[in-house]
């Protein structure tokens, strides 16, 4: 048997409201960079308390990389929007294919109330990643598809 879980809608502000604590929200919310859709909400900031909504994957180093290249990609082809966005598709289409982007949702969110993620990069020092490998194998073999 498997547990309910419990949605909040954070538009009726219900919801746990402790810095640090975690909920999963009625809302549905997408990172700007990955695309990836989330439901979990975290309760902190600075400088006051607030809403969080973190993309699941903002502490990764191939995180930051992807941010990095779909800003150069998009300097690249200003004056081709079609082909930016045709590239970037494919881009996360193979990193959803290599299971490298999966979606975060638990519970029966609604995606007809899809936002934006508040955070696409993570401030927590525990969460950082030093970038100590440089770029990963995965951005050097899309460079090589899709010329980067």
């Amino acid at each position: 048997m498997t547990e309910e879980i419990r949605l909040y809608d954070i538009r009726e502000k219900n919801y746990p409201n402790r810095r640090d604590d975690s909920f999963r929200s009625l809302q549905v919310f997408e990172c700007t960079v990955c695309e990836v859709l989330t439901n979990e909400v975290i309760m902190g900031g600075a400088p006051g308390l607030g809403v969080k909504m973190i993309c699941p994957y903002s502490a990764e180093c191939w995180h930051h990389e992807l941010q990095i290249k779909i800003q150069d990609l998009r300097l690249k082809f200003k004056s081709e929007p079609q082909k930016f966005r045709e590239i970037v598709v494919t881009i996360l289409g193979t990193l959803r294919r290599f299971e490298i982007l999966t979606d975060d949702i638990i519970g029966n969110a609604d995606v007809t109330l899809k936002s934006s993620v508040s955070n696409s990069f993570s401030k927590r020092v525990d969460k950082r990643c030093l970038h100590e490998s440089g770029t990963h194998g995965i951005f050097r073999i899309l460079d090589y598809l899709y010329g980067g």
